[in-house]
């Protein structure tokens, strides 16, 4: 999907099929954020281009929050998708 599909993203999550695939995609991406910002923190630099690795473990605790709250009270997981990625992008600068 290109960056204008995000509807086609975001139904791909939607309903009880789209639960365990929202899950796993959520790991994945705390996941390869966790590791960029240790791989930073080993390197003494800084990852995803400029961004330092204290930036990225804030980023990371508020993006499992997010998550977590989003299907804690039931938030389409669209918006949820929606505010991770403002989230990320907010730490990226």
């Amino acid at each position: 999907p290109g960056a204008g599909d995000g509807g086609v993203v975001s139904a791909a999550f939607s309903g009880k099929a789209g639960a365990g695939k929202f899950e796993v995609f959520v790991e994945i991406l705390l996941q390869n954020i966790s590791d960029a910002a240790r791989a930073a923190a080993r390197g003494g630099g800084k990852a995803l281009g400029a961004v330092a690795p204290g930036e990225l473990v804030d980023a990371y605790a508020r993006m499992r929050a997010l998550a977590s709250r989003g299907e804690a009270l039931n938030v389409d997981r669209g918006q949820i998708l929606f505010a991770l990625s403002r989230e990320l992008r907010s730490a990226c600068g």
